[in-house]
């Protein structure tokens, strides 16, 4: 696969994702008028948050360090090609655990309308806004020599 192909589908996805967590917090809020779909007591919000909170600094840290590992995995020796294969799915699974523990917090601020699973949600989609894929990212991320890294802006 050549870069701009490559760098234009992740972006897609990046897109997609992101819009998916928008979109779905949006919804909620204007389907219930910020008011909650089922009455529950003061204990299952707290639980439920505690739960998001875990959810979210797993997620943080969890796609951190599962990502660095991965990547870590790519020997500096694999052609370019497959280093941006490898590095695409690393991507991808970094991602998926950004918008995991978002999806849960929107889920919760629908079940109970507190505002603080929103803005959970919204701190998620902001983490994971920073991880727009560009050229230099996966360059640095992959550790690419200065000729790989030209030969990836040409590809």
């Amino acid at each position: 696969m050549t870069s701009k192909p490559l760098i234009n589908s992740l972006r897609i996805v990046f897109y997609a994702l992101l819009a998916g967590q928008v979109f779905f917090l949006a919804v909620t809020a204007m389907i219930h008028n910020f008011t909650p779909f089922v009455s529950f007591d003061g204990t299952f919000t707290k639980s439920m948050l505690l739960v998001c909170l875990f959810a979210a600094i797993g997620g943080i840290m969890g796609g951190k360090l599962v990502t660095r590992r991965q990547l870590d995995k790519i020997e500096q020796q694999m052609p370019l090609e497959q280093k941006v294969s490898r590095w695409r799915g690393v991507f991808i699974l970094r991602l998926a655990m950004l918008e995991a523990p978002s999806f849960m917090a929107i889920v919760g601020f629908m079940l109970t309308a507190n505002f603080v699973f929103a803005a959970l949600s919204i701190l998620l989609m902001a983490v994971f806004a920073t991880n727009f894929p560009t050229y230099t990212k996966i360059s640095a991320e992959l550790n690419l020599s200065d000729n790989e890294g030209r030969v990836l802006l040409l590809m």
